[in-house]
């Protein structure tokens, strides 16, 4: 009897809203995030060859891949997986990100030096209605 044979499924998934792949939207985060494919596949333990196979959809992620990727990008399983946007985070340009990088890198006092300056030149661009962003 053929009834024991697999069957089609009838079904049809759910169209989620994006047509954009869980390896570009990798991609595009750790991209956003001024992190490079070595730094990640470091982080998770693998290769950046078999990452960069994740990346660009030659391989498919198990959910267990899907949660090591995005515990290295500091992002939920849920952003990763397109189901839904970055929480509370700044989308900020990468040239931007690198200077705050090194400067979260410099010694307390040289950093509340340089923030205490570009709030002064903030205060000055923006005139006094502007607060400080350290209040």
């Amino acid at each position: 009897m053929l009834s024991n044979m697999p069957q089609k499924p009838t079904y049809t998934l759910q169209n989620i809203g994006t047509d954009e792949t869980i390896g570009k939207r990798v991609s595009r985060i750790r991209k956003t995030l001024g992190l490079t494919q070595e730094e990640i596949a470091e982080k998770i333990g693998i290769t950046q060859s078999l990452y960069s196979a994740y990346e660009r959809g030659r391989l498919k992620l198990s959910a267990e891949m899907a949660a090591q990727i995005a515990h290295a990008l500091g992002v939920t399983s849920d952003e990763i997986l397109g189901l839904s946007g970055p929480k509370d985070k700044i989308s900020l340009d990468l040239r931007l990100l690198k200077r705050l990088k090194k400067i979260e890198a410099l010694p307390v006092h040289k950093r509340r030096a340089l923030i205490s300056s570009i709030d002064m030149f903030l205060k000055g661009a923006f005139g006094e209605a502007e607060k400080s962003l350290t209040s």
